[in-house]
């Protein structure tokens, strides 16, 4: 047995393209003058835009605290009854403090 080894056939498509991609990859010569003609590239000026609307971020994120408290409640359930449901709450609660939280972080910061 020859364990690791791949034996490829001469005629194998996998060797001939690799052949011919290597045979014929021709290398271009770079131009002092074709330097020259390019124009530098221009860097987009930083903008304070959001990336976002306000209305939408609210959207976002309160259908991703409904969407985890639920789940989380779904799951611990039939183990913890009651319980949990408050730590579906609570973790739908710690979605929306770390938001408000960076978002007055966001607010502190980028005063004008």
């Amino acid at each position: 047995m020859n364990w690791g080894v791949n034996k490829v056939t001469p005629n194998h498509p996998e060797n001939y393209l690799h052949e011919n991609f290597m045979a014929n990859k021709k290398v271009p010569k770079k131009k002092k003058e074709a330097r020259e003609e390019k124009e530098p590239q221009k860097v987009p000026p930083i903008t304070n835009e959001p990336w976002i609307a306000k209305r939408t971020g609210l959207l976002i994120i309160t259908f991703m605290s409904l969407g985890f408290t639920i789940f989380v409640s779904w799951q611990l359930y039939p183990t913890e009854g009651f319980k949990g449901l408050l730590w579906g709450a609570g973790i739908g609660l710690s979605l929306w403090v770390v938001f408000l939280l960076s978002l007055g972080f966001n607010k502190l910061v980028r005063r004008q």
